[in-house]
């Protein structure tokens, strides 16, 4: 029943009214008018403009930092490299490699050997041709069989096939840390990995405008990572002025398929209706900062709406769900500090290839911290098929 005896049902009279939310078509100006909707008749009807309150503005709290086990620290750092190659052949062994049978001409190179070889350049964060001494110890301890050739591991970086493995790779690097829990509070960024490609900015300088330098190009890392354990669900490397808006969509997809997706939170890059209804469509809440012209008219989407009038309404409550995201700029801060901020490689293909495997390397540097810290059993067997991989 209607309390407000001044709002009646414009067509029929009833004061039998039901409440439906608020309008802020006003919000800017500070108020809003409370809708209902006639028993009667059906006819939907507003009240009269109040003036909302105000609420406290938000005030971050510093997060206590977490106790650190020194002890498993250091065992897991101690053997970093030889689990994470050992990782590797256990993952390798959860992809089939398919083999063209008309192609002809030399013959292919074993792709494990080339996947740790690539692995141990990017651990040591050395070139291909410093890296032979590193690959003789490999072949001692039986990582690899055959060692490859220095412009042969730079070949076949540049394969597009070499990308698809590592993708595939990156997403069942992730799955033993649904032992952990059922659901996952995620947050989803983008950074910049520097290359070491000059653009044309350089000849202006040194024949025209003296004001202008030379500007490193640069690719872009998109990613959505689990907060509770840094790891990367899904992962996908652009060229530098790629968008990121357009690339949630296909994160959410791909990490949706293996996780429960709880809540996900971004800045305001993610910020837009299609983007709320994308991360809705797969049962999860999504937490993203506002623009300062944002406004709550749903224009078909529902849960924008009632997201904003939380915000509005409760923002300490929602920032502080909003700043997990946090912890991905801290992801993408330890992933360059440890395997650098640039990348070597000449092509844009090989780039790509480098940065996805830091993120490889990233998750199996986690993943020994998980197994030392909370004695976490690495089992990557899916118990489904095998991913097809075409061999390159």
């Amino acid at each position: 029943m209607n309390k407000d005896t001044q709002t009646i049902c414009r067509r029929c009279g009833s004061q039998d009214l039901i409440k439906k939310g608020y309008a802020y078509s006003n919000i800017r100006k500070g108020t809003r008018k409370q809708k209902y909707q006639c028993k009667a008749c059906g006819m939907k009807t507003t009240g009269k403009a109040v003036e909302m309150v105000e609420p406290m503005p938000f005030e971050y709290e510093n997060q206590p930092l977490p106790e650190r086990d020194w002890i498993a620290l250091t065992k897991a750092q101690l053997v970093e490299k030889q689990m994470a190659l050992e990782m590797l052949e256990e993952l390798f062994a959860q992809v089939e490699i398919i083999v063209d049978p008309e192609k002809k001409g030399r013959k292919n190179f074993n792709p494990k050997d080339i996947l740790i070889a690539l692995a141990l350049k990017t651990l040591n964060k050395s070139s291909a041709r410093r890296l032979s001494s590193d690959l003789n110890w490999a072949k001692q301890e039986g990582f690899i069989e055959d060692k490859p050739y220095f412009t042969t591991m730079m070949s076949y970086s540049r394969k597009p096939e070499m990308l698809d493995l590592i993708t595939e790779l990156v997403r069942l690097s992730a799955l033993p840390i649904k032992q952990l829990q059922d659901s996952f509070v995620c947050a989803i960024d983008a950074t910049g990995v520097g290359t070491f490609q000059l653009n044309g900015a350089w000849l202006e300088f040194k024949h025209g405008n003296q004001e202008k330098k030379s500007v490193r190009n640069w690719v872009k890392l998109h990613g959505l990572i689990d907060t509770s354990t840094n790891l990367f669900l899904s992962a996908d490397v652009t060229i530098g002025t790629a968008g990121d808006s357009p690339y949630l969509a296909p994160l959410v997809e791909s990490a949706s398929k293996d996780f429960k997706i709880a809540t996900l939170t971004g800045d305001k890059g993610y910020s837009g209706r299609k983007n709320f209804e994308i991360v809705k469509g797969v049962e999860a809440l999504p937490v993203m900062a506002f623009k300062s012209n944002a406004t709550g008219n749903k224009k078909g989407s529902m849960i924008w709406s009632k997201c904003f009038q939380y915000y509005k309404e409760h923002p300490q409550e929602y920032m502080q769900i909003y700043h997990k995201r946090s912890k991905i700029e801290a992801v993408f801060g330890a992933l360059k500090k440890r395997f650098g901020d640039s990348v070597l490689s000449k092509s844009l293909q090989g780039q790509k290839t480098e940065v996805m495997l830091k993120v490889l390397l990233h998750n199996l540097a986690c993943l020994t911290k998980l197994y030392y810290e909370q004695g976490l059993e690495l089992q990557f067997n899916t118990q489904v098929s095998k991913a097809p991989i075409k061999l390159f």
